[in-house]
Protein backbone atom coordinates (compact mmCIF):
# COMPACT_ATOMS: atom_id res chain seq x y z
CA UNK A 1 0.00 0.00 0.00
CA UNK A 2 2.86 2.45 -0.60
CA UNK A 3 3.45 4.84 -3.51
CA UNK A 4 6.34 3.94 -5.79
CA UNK A 5 9.12 6.48 -6.42
CA UNK A 6 8.40 8.32 -9.67
CA UNK A 7 11.76 7.36 -11.14
CA UNK A 8 11.03 3.63 -10.66
CA UNK A 9 7.97 3.76 -12.95
CA UNK A 10 7.87 3.36 -16.72
CA UNK A 11 4.93 5.18 -18.31
CA UNK A 12 3.36 6.13 -21.61
CA UNK A 13 0.44 8.47 -22.28
CA UNK A 14 -1.97 8.63 -25.20
CA UNK A 15 -4.57 11.18 -26.27
CA UNK A 16 -7.93 9.60 -27.12
CA UNK A 17 -9.22 12.33 -29.45
CA UNK A 18 -13.01 12.60 -29.72
CA UNK A 19 -13.47 9.19 -28.11
CA UNK A 20 -14.22 8.86 -24.40
CA UNK A 21 -11.86 5.89 -24.26
CA UNK A 22 -8.56 4.56 -25.60
CA UNK A 23 -9.22 1.03 -24.34
CA UNK A 24 -7.17 -1.13 -26.74
CA UNK A 25 -8.66 -4.57 -26.08
CA UNK A 26 -10.38 -5.88 -29.19
CA UNK A 27 -9.27 -2.93 -31.32
CA UNK A 28 -7.07 -3.29 -34.39
CA UNK A 29 -5.87 0.29 -33.95
CA UNK A 30 -2.56 0.80 -32.17
CA UNK A 31 -2.74 4.41 -31.01
CA UNK A 32 0.81 4.22 -29.67
CA UNK A 33 2.11 3.67 -33.20
CA UNK A 34 1.19 7.27 -34.09
CA UNK A 35 3.35 9.95 -32.46
CA UNK A 36 1.66 13.23 -31.49
CA UNK A 37 5.04 14.97 -31.96
CA UNK A 38 5.25 13.78 -35.55
CA UNK A 39 1.68 14.96 -36.21
CA UNK A 40 2.58 18.34 -34.73
CA UNK A 41 5.60 18.59 -37.06
CA UNK A 42 3.22 18.01 -39.97
CA UNK A 43 0.76 20.58 -38.59
CA UNK A 44 -1.82 17.84 -38.01
CA UNK A 45 -1.89 17.61 -34.19
CA UNK A 46 -5.12 18.85 -32.64
CA UNK A 47 -7.70 17.99 -30.00
CA UNK A 48 -9.17 15.23 -32.20
CA UNK A 49 -5.88 13.38 -32.70
CA UNK A 50 -5.48 9.85 -31.35
CA UNK A 51 -1.78 9.42 -30.74
CA UNK A 52 1.10 8.77 -28.34
CA UNK A 53 1.93 11.89 -26.35
CA UNK A 54 5.14 10.44 -24.98
CA UNK A 55 6.86 8.14 -22.54
CA UNK A 56 8.59 8.73 -19.23
CA UNK A 57 8.50 7.85 -15.55
CA UNK A 58 5.90 8.65 -12.89
CA UNK A 59 5.91 12.33 -13.89
CA UNK A 60 4.54 13.59 -17.18
CA UNK A 61 3.75 16.97 -18.74
CA UNK A 62 2.42 17.91 -22.16
CA UNK A 63 1.13 20.97 -24.01
CA UNK A 64 -2.57 20.77 -24.85
CA UNK A 65 -3.33 21.15 -28.57
CA UNK A 66 -5.65 23.71 -30.11
CA UNK A 67 -9.29 22.85 -30.68
CA UNK A 68 -10.70 21.93 -34.05
CA UNK A 69 -13.62 23.83 -35.58
CA UNK A 70 -16.55 22.60 -33.57
CA UNK A 71 -19.19 24.01 -31.27
CA UNK A 72 -17.85 24.71 -27.79
CA UNK A 73 -19.51 22.85 -24.95
CA UNK A 74 -18.51 21.01 -21.78
CA UNK A 75 -17.58 17.91 -23.80
CA UNK A 76 -15.16 19.89 -25.93
CA UNK A 77 -13.49 21.32 -22.83
CA UNK A 78 -12.41 17.93 -21.59
CA UNK A 79 -10.39 15.19 -23.20
CA UNK A 80 -9.63 11.60 -22.23
CA UNK A 81 -6.05 10.43 -21.90
CA UNK A 82 -4.87 6.86 -21.41
CA UNK A 83 -1.91 6.05 -19.20
CA UNK A 84 0.09 2.82 -19.07
CA UNK A 85 2.42 2.12 -16.14
CA UNK A 86 4.98 -0.58 -15.36
CA UNK A 87 7.26 -1.17 -12.37
CA UNK A 88 9.79 -3.65 -10.99
CA UNK A 89 11.84 -3.30 -14.16
CA UNK A 90 8.88 -3.70 -16.51
CA UNK A 91 8.23 -1.65 -19.64
CA UNK A 92 5.10 0.42 -20.28
CA UNK A 93 5.37 -0.42 -23.97
CA UNK A 94 5.31 -4.16 -23.18
CA UNK A 95 2.31 -3.67 -20.88
CA UNK A 96 0.48 -1.80 -23.66
CA UNK A 97 1.01 -4.57 -26.19
CA UNK A 98 -0.11 -7.20 -23.65
CA UNK A 99 -3.21 -5.15 -22.87
CA UNK A 100 -4.16 -5.11 -26.54
CA UNK A 101 -4.53 -8.91 -26.49
CA UNK A 102 -5.28 -9.93 -22.88
CA UNK A 103 -8.51 -9.27 -20.99
CA UNK A 104 -7.02 -10.06 -17.59
CA UNK A 105 -4.81 -8.66 -14.86
CA UNK A 106 -1.22 -8.25 -16.05
CA UNK A 107 1.51 -8.46 -13.43
CA UNK A 108 3.37 -5.23 -12.66
CA UNK A 109 1.21 -3.26 -15.11
CA UNK A 110 -1.50 -0.68 -14.54
CA UNK A 111 -3.82 1.17 -16.93
CA UNK A 112 -5.86 4.30 -16.30
CA UNK A 113 -8.15 6.62 -18.22
CA UNK A 114 -7.97 10.21 -17.04
CA UNK A 115 -10.09 13.15 -18.13
CA UNK A 116 -8.29 16.47 -18.47
CA UNK A 117 -10.34 19.67 -18.33
CA UNK A 118 -9.50 22.78 -20.33
CA UNK A 119 -10.02 25.95 -18.38
CA UNK A 120 -10.79 28.35 -16.90
CA UNK A 121 -14.02 27.69 -18.76
CA UNK A 122 -14.95 31.20 -19.88
CA UNK A 123 -11.43 32.18 -20.91
CA UNK A 124 -11.39 29.04 -23.05
CA UNK A 125 -14.69 30.15 -24.61
CA UNK A 126 -13.15 33.55 -25.37
CA UNK A 127 -10.02 31.92 -26.80
CA UNK A 128 -12.19 29.72 -29.03
CA UNK A 129 -14.14 32.75 -30.20
CA UNK A 130 -10.87 34.47 -31.13
CA UNK A 131 -9.99 31.36 -33.16
CA UNK A 132 -13.27 31.61 -35.08
CA UNK A 133 -15.17 28.96 -33.12
CA UNK A 134 -18.74 29.25 -31.89
CA UNK A 135 -19.01 29.50 -28.10
CA UNK A 136 -21.83 28.17 -25.92
CA UNK A 137 -22.97 31.64 -24.94
CA UNK A 138 -22.78 34.76 -27.15
CA UNK A 139 -19.61 36.60 -26.18
CA UNK A 140 -21.46 39.90 -25.78
CA UNK A 141 -23.62 38.30 -23.07
CA UNK A 142 -20.69 37.15 -20.93
CA UNK A 143 -19.96 39.66 -18.12
CA UNK A 144 -16.36 40.83 -17.95
CA UNK A 145 -16.08 39.69 -14.31
CA UNK A 146 -16.69 36.08 -15.37
CA UNK A 147 -13.43 36.09 -17.34
CA UNK A 148 -11.68 36.55 -14.01
CA UNK A 149 -12.63 33.04 -12.90
CA UNK A 150 -9.31 31.64 -11.66
CA UNK A 151 -7.68 28.45 -12.83
CA UNK A 152 -8.58 25.39 -10.81
CA UNK A 153 -6.23 24.45 -7.98
CA UNK A 154 -6.26 21.20 -6.00
CA UNK A 155 -8.19 21.29 -2.72
CA UNK A 156 -5.74 22.04 0.10
CA UNK A 157 -5.64 19.71 3.08
CA UNK A 158 -5.50 21.77 6.26
CA UNK A 159 -5.68 19.24 9.09
CA UNK A 160 -6.01 15.50 9.71
CA UNK A 161 -7.39 14.38 13.07
CA UNK A 162 -7.09 10.72 14.06
CA UNK A 163 -9.01 9.35 17.07
CA UNK A 164 -8.00 5.87 18.29
CA UNK A 165 -7.59 3.97 21.56
CA UNK A 166 -8.62 7.03 23.57
CA UNK A 167 -5.96 9.16 21.87
CA UNK A 168 -6.37 12.05 19.42
CA UNK A 169 -3.51 12.78 16.99
CA UNK A 170 -3.63 15.97 14.94
CA UNK A 171 -1.46 16.52 11.85
CA UNK A 172 -1.02 19.49 9.51
CA UNK A 173 -0.03 18.12 6.07
CA UNK A 174 1.11 21.59 4.98
CA UNK A 175 3.97 21.53 7.51
CA UNK A 176 5.13 17.93 6.99
CA UNK A 177 6.81 16.25 4.04
CA UNK A 178 5.36 12.97 5.34
CA UNK A 179 3.02 12.09 8.19
CA UNK A 180 4.26 10.04 11.16
CA UNK A 181 2.87 6.54 11.66
CA UNK A 182 -0.14 6.23 13.98
CA UNK A 183 0.47 3.51 16.59
CA UNK A 184 -2.61 1.31 17.05
CA UNK A 185 -3.54 -2.13 18.38
CA UNK A 186 -5.28 -5.06 16.64
CA UNK A 187 -9.03 -4.54 16.87
CA UNK A 188 -8.70 -0.76 17.19
CA UNK A 189 -11.53 1.41 15.89
CA UNK A 190 -10.34 4.64 14.30
CA UNK A 191 -12.11 7.86 13.33
CA UNK A 192 -10.32 10.10 10.83
CA UNK A 193 -11.51 13.64 10.12
CA UNK A 194 -10.00 15.62 7.27
CA UNK A 195 -10.34 19.41 7.15
CA UNK A 196 -9.72 21.23 3.89
CA UNK A 197 -8.95 24.90 3.33
CA UNK A 198 -12.40 26.41 2.79
CA UNK A 199 -10.92 29.87 2.19
CA UNK A 200 -8.97 28.55 -0.79
CA UNK A 201 -12.20 27.19 -2.28
CA UNK A 202 -13.92 30.54 -1.74
CA UNK A 203 -11.06 32.21 -3.61
CA UNK A 204 -11.73 30.20 -6.76
CA UNK A 205 -15.46 30.57 -7.51
CA UNK A 206 -16.96 29.04 -10.62
CA UNK A 207 -19.63 30.57 -12.85
CA UNK A 208 -22.34 28.84 -14.83
CA UNK A 209 -24.65 30.30 -17.48
CA UNK A 210 -28.40 29.78 -17.16
CA UNK A 211 -30.76 30.42 -20.08
CA UNK A 212 -33.80 32.50 -19.15
CA UNK A 213 -37.18 32.75 -20.82
CA UNK A 214 -37.45 35.58 -23.29
CA UNK A 215 -40.50 37.69 -24.13
CA UNK A 216 -39.23 38.08 -27.69
CA UNK A 217 -41.72 36.26 -30.00
CA UNK A 218 -39.05 35.74 -32.68
CA UNK A 219 -38.09 32.01 -32.58
CA UNK A 220 -34.73 32.88 -34.18
CA UNK A 221 -33.82 35.32 -31.42
CA UNK A 222 -30.79 34.48 -29.30
CA UNK A 223 -31.66 33.23 -25.81
CA UNK A 224 -30.68 35.41 -22.90
CA UNK A 225 -28.40 34.19 -20.13
CA UNK A 226 -27.75 35.00 -16.51
CA UNK A 227 -24.59 33.94 -14.71
CA UNK A 228 -24.60 32.28 -11.32
CA UNK A 229 -21.54 32.00 -9.11
CA UNK A 230 -20.91 29.10 -6.75
CA UNK A 231 -18.19 27.47 -4.67
CA UNK A 232 -16.97 24.13 -5.94
CA UNK A 233 -17.72 21.25 -3.54
CA UNK A 234 -14.99 18.92 -2.30
CA UNK A 235 -15.33 15.13 -2.13
CA UNK A 236 -13.38 12.44 -0.30
CA UNK A 237 -12.39 9.00 -1.58
CA UNK A 238 -10.73 6.41 0.65
CA UNK A 239 -8.63 3.31 -0.03
CA UNK A 240 -7.05 0.95 2.52
CA UNK A 241 -4.52 -1.89 2.55
CA UNK A 242 -3.52 -4.94 4.60
CA UNK A 243 -5.33 -5.21 7.98
CA UNK A 244 -7.03 -1.80 7.77
CA UNK A 245 -10.70 -1.79 6.74
CA UNK A 246 -13.46 0.77 6.26
CA UNK A 247 -16.31 0.74 8.78
CA UNK A 248 -18.24 3.67 7.31
CA UNK A 249 -17.61 4.95 3.77
CA UNK A 250 -17.44 8.70 3.13
CA UNK A 251 -20.54 9.98 1.31
CA UNK A 252 -20.36 12.88 -1.11
CA UNK A 253 -18.88 15.82 0.84
CA UNK A 254 -18.37 13.86 4.09
CA UNK A 255 -14.81 14.24 5.37
CA UNK A 256 -15.09 11.93 8.40
CA UNK A 257 -14.58 8.17 8.08
CA UNK A 258 -14.49 5.23 10.49
CA UNK A 259 -11.88 2.48 10.12
CA UNK A 260 -10.80 -0.58 12.07
CA UNK A 261 -7.80 -2.88 12.39
CA UNK A 262 -8.35 -6.65 12.19
CA UNK A 263 -8.52 -8.37 15.58
CA UNK A 264 -5.99 -10.92 14.31
CA UNK A 265 -3.70 -8.42 12.60
CA UNK A 266 -0.04 -9.42 12.63
CA UNK A 267 2.65 -6.97 13.64
CA UNK A 268 3.31 -4.58 10.78
CA UNK A 269 1.76 -1.61 9.01
CA UNK A 270 -1.45 -0.89 7.15
CA UNK A 271 -2.15 2.17 5.05
CA UNK A 272 -5.02 4.51 4.29
CA UNK A 273 -5.01 6.59 1.11
CA UNK A 274 -7.20 9.71 1.25
CA UNK A 275 -8.01 11.47 -2.03
CA UNK A 276 -9.62 14.88 -1.68
CA UNK A 277 -11.01 16.07 -5.03
CA UNK A 278 -13.27 18.55 -6.75
CA UNK A 279 -15.41 17.88 -9.81
CA UNK A 280 -13.00 19.63 -12.20
CA UNK A 281 -10.25 17.10 -11.57
CA UNK A 282 -8.27 18.82 -8.82
CA UNK A 283 -6.90 16.28 -6.33
CA UNK A 284 -4.88 16.23 -3.12
CA UNK A 285 -3.56 12.88 -1.86
CA UNK A 286 -2.45 11.87 1.64
CA UNK A 287 -0.99 8.53 2.73
CA UNK A 288 -1.46 7.66 6.42
CA UNK A 289 0.33 4.71 8.03
CA UNK A 290 -1.11 2.72 10.94
CA UNK A 291 1.37 0.49 12.77
CA UNK A 292 0.01 -2.47 14.74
Amino acid sequence: GLPLPAESISSMWMQCGDSISCEPLGSTEDIAATSCAELETLGQFNSRSRCLLGTGDGRFEFVAPEFEEEVFDRVIMERTFYGVFAWDGGSAEECWQLRRTLDQEIENCAFIEHRVYYGPEWLVQLHGYDQGLEPDVPIDQIPAAVFGQPANRPPALQEIQVEHDGVVDVFDPREMSSLPAVATEPGAEIVVTIAFDELLQLQQPIFSAKAVESSNPDPEAEPSYVFVGSVEPVYLNLFTSNALHVLTEPFLTDTTVELFIDDQAKAGSSWALFVLRDFRGGESVVWLEFSH
